[in-house]
């Protein structure tokens, strides 16, 4: 894991989805999004 961010989700969506770059990145902005939203 990248350590970016904290969002469980993101472990979840790794191993769901495995490690298609632009997905990933796509998976990323959104959970740093959700990240800023949730605090």
């Amino acid at each position: 894991p990248s350590g970016n961010y904290s969002f469980n989700a993101e472990g979840f969506i790794r191993i769901g989805f495995g490690h298609s770059s632009g997905f990933e990145e796509a998976m990323s902005r959104v959970g740093d999004a959700l990240n800023q939203f949730l605090k």
